[in-house]
């Protein structure tokens, strides 16, 4: 293939005006692109093409593509902005590929007020591309816009339909559950964390989410149940311990029901034994229970790990004392 570009070269040197060279030079890139599979190396063509003829789309769309493959964003983002005016002369599925590609090219760079015009310039174009809804969707999501990214992802989930795969829909689902949440309509929040659940029983997020709604709404007795469902799902132990310990106060400060309240104690206490706050937590939840054998074990516990022996003698006269209740 260097054959190729050897001719290409020859020409080139026999060649009279800038645009002649520059449509050269598109195609020395694109045998170094496609015949040579050396896109870098294609890059300094393209970029010559273009210097001679600022107009040359045959140069400016491969060369905009190598640098997207390359992650170098800013660079392609800068040649769909110089080409943007040129898009009404293409044919319909080119304009798609350039307003997707741009609109990609713009959320990778961060620039998601521009990457919102280019996906919704796609989304005129195929208005049932639900995967171009999808991401426009993650745009506005990304850009805190909670109105629009639930208006969209609505809008994902029925033109999808079965198309889209459980996993995905429960997805969805969860984000337009944040996007109402965070735009003040708990309800609906409600309604879609309900659906990512059903289908994703142990989905994480959805689970934290339903418990501080829950919570903000005063259903303690939900919230609680919520919780005991993010716990089964939580395999990191520390953060067992922590929502056990909110359990525990849930039902502690807001349900009153302290029986409950020394289970979930003790189970983080499984966790972590040596856990002072959680072993003073429990001691109280025994007490108000009159459970006074485990309160005693408690006391008898947190004496083992104190180091002060006043303090040791102490918590051995309250065991004392409790033993004669």
């Amino acid at each position: 293939m260097t054959g190729a570009l050897d001719m290409l070269e020859r020409q080139l040197e026999a060649a009279s005006g800038d645009l002649e060279r520059s449509r050269l030079y598109t195609e020395m890139g694109a045998v170094c692109r496609e015949r040579l599979d050396e896109p870098e190396r294609a890059v300094e063509y393209y970029e010559k093409a273009l210097e001679l003829d600022k107009s040359n789309g045959a140069a400016a769309e491969p060369l905009a593509e190598i640098h997207r493959k390359a992650g170098r964003w800013d660079a392609a983002v800068a040649i769909y902005d110089r080409f943007a005016d040129a898009t009404a002369a293409m044919p319909q599925e080119e304009k798609l590929d350039f307003f997707s590609a741009w609109g990609q090219a713009c959320l990778n760079m961060g620039d998601l007020d521009k990457a919102a015009k280019a996906y919704a310039a796609a989304i005129a174009l195929a208005p049932e591309d639900y995967e171009l809804a999808s991401e426009l969707a993650d745009v506005h999501f990304r850009a805190e816009r909670w109105a629009d990214a639930r208006e969209a992802y609505e809008s994902v989930l029925e033109k999808g339909g079965d198309e889209l795969e459980t996993p995905r829909k429960a997805e969805i689902h969860f984000k337009v559950g944040l996007a109402s949440r965070w735009s003040g309509d708990l309800d609906a929040a409600a309604e879609h964390l309900d659906a990512t659940l059903r289908r994703d029983a142990g989905h994480v997020q959805a689970l934290r989410n339903r418990a501080d709604i829950h919570l903000e709404k005063g259903e303690h007795e939900a919230a609680a149940k919520s919780i005991a469902c993010l716990v089964e799902a939580t395999e990191d132990e520390d953060r067992r311990v922590e929502l056990y310990t909110e359990l525990g106060n849930l039902y502690t400060e807001e349900l009153v029901e302290h029986k409950k309240a020394a289970e979930a104690y003790a189970a983080a206490l499984a966790i972590d034994p040596e856990n002072r706050n959680l072993l003073t937590r429990l001691m109280q939840a025994h007490s108000a229970t009159k459970q006074w054998s485990s309160l005693v074990e408690v006391v008898l516990k947190i004496a083992d790990l104190e180091t002060d022996p006043m303090k040791v003698a102490r918590y051995y006269q309250t065991a004392a004392m409790i033993c004669l209740l």
